[in-house]
């Protein structure tokens, strides 16, 4: 019993060395006096009682009833090396409420006050004292009132210090004595809720509930302790009623779903005439526990709650007789995990007798909850355990499907290589192609927008615009069939064919010039099958205004006027032979030359049909008509033409389906352009 004593007085020395603060910076009120309000002498006035310090935990015991008002007060002086320094008050514990007064002006209120009294918990409190409250010179008096209702006092001994020191170790004192237990309720909220659903799926594994209930039932029963952590808490229920149910109820019911744990866990076979017993004993002690009229009773009898959790564990220990023998093992295994709680139990029972001054917490509480987690860890060991039986058992399966599962990994291995190899080809021809687009030229006198989105990776559209001797002289815009890498290597292998034969031709009339390109098309494609659709446009080389386009199969351009919603398709004359598309051997290509005037300000726009062809939400094509009335609405220069015209399509097909790549180019002539010579030249040095 001395040894005992000893490791109790040394743990306590080593758990608070860390709070402590400097004597000599603090003023520890250990003279106090009580007024119960009641007691007068012959004067009428309030007669006060001298009260020890160890006498601060339990003032019920010094009110009449145990409820009521009781006032304790204390006189101090401010020594020299605390005065002009901010300073403030700590308290430990207080219940059930209390109202702080420093020389008669109020400085604080914990819990709340009747009529709806209500605890604060567990917290401990750092109050700051005004300087002007302080008499430096002179004696000052600290007056607390409290509501006494069953139980109520002060935690340890209060003490006026340095404001920065009394808040630090508030917050350390709070940590352990609040805040930590709160960390536990919400690991065992999570953890209920875990097994409680893992019962759900397994519902032949009935310590998966009972786990998750007792694990929910421990968090509902440490919620006084942490309550002042959440104040807008504090009064939601009357606090006899909050004793009732998160004090006595959910502790009976943690021993009921503890009890059943173990039960199910040894094994026990399932007796419903036991599960009777004990769910009507738990009832009992809920009614009994429920009728308690008022706190002061409540109080009275509470260790009448140990009784009805000593009752429950009796069907713990009468199994454990039955079935040592048989089932010794799975006993032994559920003893460890209440090592903690059967230690620190009687901590509490010595520091509750001895210590009375101490500010510490409940240990118990933490010894539960490290029962918790040992019988969490007992959980996963044995499902573990279940694991390897259950893979012994498949061992033979597993050999059998072992030579089919290395043939499927070679497989795989050998399918994975090829797509890692086609990715990369992928991603040279994304960048190979971006690398094409990288910029878009400035023109002068030309001003030019375009929008290129691929479907996949690697766009099957292409686009140019073919500048010389510092003047554009014309841009085209073709639609490779397919889609992916193949159609991208089209483009690609298409593009400088069609820049040479545009230049190569320029003597020529450009529906002869088109038949040329068809030619380098096919030469350079050679056998792919994929072939072309596209638009051709050569400018005037004296005079810009005047251009003509070639169209193999592409979606009829539009022409724009300036600042106006005239706009209309650029069709070929039905008149006039029109047919064929480019790079097929087959096909005899004949395409019109379609004369088009741009004033300044005018502008071409050209688009593929991923376009009109893309669809809305409700199936419907945007459609040609749609185009030209987002063109009609458009206004500005390319880019904002463009912007536009995107918008339009973008807002159309939300939520529909897109099947194509989409390309849209926009060539606008400048206004009042007037070349600069400069600029010339320097276009002439590039």
């Amino acid at each position: 019993m001395r040894f005992f004593r000893g490791f109790i007085a040394l743990f306590l020395c080593f758990f608070l060395a860390g709070c402590e603060i400097n004597s000599n910076e603090k003023i520890v009120l250990t003279s106090w006096r009580y007024q119960d309000g009641l007691e007068e002498d012959k004067n009428g006035n309030l007669v006060s009682h001298r009260l020890k310090v160890t006498q601060l935990h339990d003032l019920a015991a010094l009110t009449p009833d145990k409820k009521g008002y009781i006032t304790i007060s204390s006189e101090f002086s401010v020594p020299r090396e605390l005065q002009y320094r901010e300073l403030g008050l700590f308290l430990g514990k207080t219940q059930i409420a209390a109202k702080i007064y420093l020389n008669g002006s109020e400085l604080e209120q914990i819990g709340i006050m009747p009529p709806e009294a209500f605890s604060s918990g567990s917290n401990t409190h750092a109050i700051s004292i005004s300087r002007d409250l302080i008499k430096n010179e002179k004696r000052n008096r600290l007056d607390i009132i409290l509501w006494i209702d069953g139980v109520g006092g002060v935690t340890g001994i209060p003490y006026i210090g340095i404001q920065a020191d009394v808040q630090r170790e508030e917050k350390i004192r709070s940590f352990y004595m609040s805040e930590l237990t709160l960390l536990f309720a919400g690991i065992m909220l999570f953890v209920g809720l875990y097994y409680i659903i893992l019962f759900f799926a397994q519902r032949k594994q009935r310590h998966y509930l009972y786990f998750g209930l007792m694990n929910f039932t421990t968090m509902l029963y440490i919620l006084p302790f942490f309550i002042g952590e959440f104040p807008w808490l504090l009064g939601f229920m009357n606090l006899n009623s909050f004793n009732k149910i998160f004090e006595g109820i959910t502790g009976v019911a943690t021993a009921f779903f503890a009890v059943s744990f173990f039960r199910a866990s040894v094994k026990i076979p399932f007796s419903q005439r036991i599960f009777i017993i004990r769910a009507a004993l738990f009832f009992i002690s809920t009614i009994i526990i429920s009728a308690v009229p008022d706190s002061v009773t409540y109080y009275k009898y509470h260790n009448m709650i140990y009784i009805f959790i000593a009752v429950q564990l009796i069907f713990i220990i009468s199994p454990m007789v039955r079935y040592w023998k048989t089932k010794k093992w799975e006993c032994l295994k559920l003893f460890p995990p209440f090592i903690p709680t059967l230690l620190t139990l009687p901590l509490d029972m010595v520091i509750n007798s001895r210590y009375v001054t101490l500010i510490v917490p409940f240990f118990t509480v933490y010894g539960w909850a490290l029962t918790d987690v040992v019988f969490l860890i007992v959980l996963a060991l044995r499902y573990a355990r279940i694991q390897n039986e259950m893979d012994e058992l498949n061992s033979e399966l597993e050999t059998k499907v072992e030579q089919r599962t290395q043939e499927l990994e070679a497989a795989n291995t050998e399918l994975a290589f090829k797509n890692h190899q086609a990715e990369q080809d992928l991603e040279l021809a994304v960048h190979m192609q971006q690398e094409f687009y990288k910029n878009t030229n400035a023109f002068l006198g030309w001003d030019v927008a375009v929008h290129f989105k691929p479907m996949a990776g690697v766009s099957g559209d292409l686009y140019d615009f073919y500048a010389m001797e510092g003047k554009l002289r014309g841009f085209g815009l073709f639609d490779v069939s397919g889609h992916g890498i193949s159609s991208g290597l089209v483009t690609m292998l298409a593009k400088n064919a069609i820049f040479h034969e545009f230049r190569a031709s320029l003597p020529l009339e450009l529906s002869q010039a088109i038949n040329k390109v068809n030619d380098a098309i096919i030469r350079v494609k050679g056998e792919i099958e994929n072939y072309m659709t596209g638009i051709l446009c050569r400018i005037d080389k004296d005079d810009p205004s005047k251009l003509e386009l070639v169209n193999a199969g592409c979606p009829y351009p539009v022409v724009k006027k300036y600042n106006s919603k005239m706009a209309k398709f650029i069709e070929p004359d039905p008149e006039k032979e029109q047919y064929g598309m480019l790079g097929i051997k087959q096909f005899e290509l004949k395409c019109q030359a379609i004369p088009v005037t741009l004033d300044e300000g005018d502008c071409i726009i050209l688009f593929t049909d991923g376009m009109n062809e893309a669809t809305g939400k409700d199936g419907e094509e945007y459609g040609r008509e749609r185009v030209l009335e987002s063109i009609k609405n458009a206004s500005g220069s390319a880019q904002e033409i463009l912007d536009s015209i995107i918008a339009d399509y973008n807002k159309y097909t939300e939520g529909g389906k897109v099947n194509d790549d989409l390309t849209v180019v926009v060539v606008q002539r400048a206004i009042h352009f007037e070349a600069d010579v400069g600029e010339l030249e320097e276009l002439e040095e590039l």
